[in-house]
């Protein structure tokens, strides 16, 4: 073989080398692509998802917060002022669809406790001869309310971003202090306080204004 010949060979091998490389990174690039295509969909679908539940938790949470107003408020109060009046019946509109809409999102123990809360709207903007809830009770249900609160920031992932701590005041001495730790003037301790709201908050609802102590 001629020196001449081997030259072509040898030319031609190194042209169908580089060009195996080529097609060969071409392939590389295109799965590298992909896989990064398709890690921001995921990533695009996981913060659509995370948004969407963070939406119907602010409703429910504001759902509760109206309840826990109209607390405050007797029926009779409420017709007195026209805007208070539209705003009730346009927020019991809107919080029609809360419900189902949690149920897609939410776990179980959050929806659970979600419409364990909503029943007390039975004592939101009440007739004045009606069943009311005492300054203690307000004070479970408002205390359930950040229980709630908390449980839904640590299913979207958000306690790690939030170290502020919760306060509340202590039912036993009325001191303001860190939920989750022991109450620096009486001692109670969070299981302790979880124990006195579950009591204040499972007593049943009473039928009429006699079952209950008004305010």
């Amino acid at each position: 073989m001629s020196k001449a010949t081997q030259t072509i060979i040898i030319a031609l091998i190194s042209a169908g080398l580089a060009a195996l490389v080529n097609c060969i990174f071409q392939i590389i690039n295109k799965i590298i692509d992909y896989r990064r295509a398709d890690r921001m969909d995921k990533q695009d679908d996981e913060k659509e998802y995370i948004s969407k539940k963070e939406k119907i938790y602010i409703a429910a949470l504001d759902r509760l917060l109206h309840i826990r107003r109209g607390f405050d408020y007797t029926r009779e109060m409420a017709r007195l002022h026209k805007n208070l009046q539209e705003e009730i019946e346009k927020s019991n509109a809107a919080f029609c669809e809360i419900a189902p809409q949690l149920r897609l999102y939410s776990t179980d123990k959050i929806f659970n406790e979600y419409q364990r809360l909503a029943m007390f709207s039975i004592y939101a903007y009440a007739p004045a001869n009606g069943p009311r809830l005492i300054e203690n009770g307000k004070w479970a249900y408002s205390a359930q309310i950040t229980l709630l609160a908390r449980q839904m920031q640590e299913d979207l992932g958000y306690r790690k971003y939030n170290k502020a701590c919760d306060r509340v005041r202590c039912p036993t001495c009325g001191a303001e202090h860190d939920m989750i730790a022991k109450c620096p003037d009486c001692g109670l301790s969070y299981e302790e306080m979880l124990h006195k709201i579950e009591e204040l908050i499972k007593q049943p609802l009473p039928s009429n204004s006699q079952d209950t102590q008004e305010e």
